[in-house]
């Protein structure tokens, strides 16, 4: 059976909402690796991203049920939103590529959210100058991890076929235009 341009989409969005999900929390689950390791608090990672609604103070040390859940669910959110456009973006690209752009995913969304975000904001003290590079490294293992989660959902599609998908769907959009 033919495979329609709608379809094509959905698995492209959802797709991307999947992977950027399973990379949002595969770059948490570092975070707390790490900290672990080194003997810290590892629920600030948590609620990280529940300071623009609460303030800084909502990073402290500790277990609080209002941060870490606004926080888990907001960093979710924002990791499915980049795996989102990603996915819509980079359907029917092949494997290589589709990794490629993976890493240009977590470059570009670390400086969107350190240097953007975070500034815009009022939040930039929440990114000390010395963890820059440790920022960014995280950033490109989300978009790996992202991107390596996608191959699941990513069918190779050459541009004369996507051509005549979205010809098909016009002549669609158009017939049913007429029947109103």
């Amino acid at each position: 059976m033919k495979s329609t341009l709608l379809e094509h989409q959905t698995r492209a969005m959802v797709g991307g909402a999947v992977s950027g999900g399973v990379g949002g929390i595969l770059m948490l689950a570092l975070l707390v690796g790490r900290s672990l390791l080194n003997g810290q608090d590892w629920w600030v990672h948590f609620k990280l991203a529940a300071a623009p609604y609460l303030g800084a103070g909502a990073v402290t040390a500790g277990f609080e049920w209002v941060p870490v859940l606004l926080g888990f669910s907001a960093h979710l959110f924002i990791a499915q939103s980049w795996g989102t456009a990603f996915g819509s973006i980079c359907y029917g690209m092949s494997r290589l590529p589709t990794l490629a752009a993976g890493l240009v995913l977590g470059l570009v969304s670390f400086v969107a959210m350190n240097f953007v975000m975070l500034p815009i904001l009022g939040l930039h003290e929440l990114m000390p100058v010395g963890s820059v590079d440790g920022a960014l490294s995280l950033h490109l293992l989300y978009g790996a991890f992202t991107a390596a989660c996608f191959l699941f959902f990513q069918r190779e599609i050459d541009p004369d076929t996507m051509r005549k998908l979205i010809e098909e769907a016009e002549q669609q959009n158009r017939s049913r235009g007429r029947q109103i």
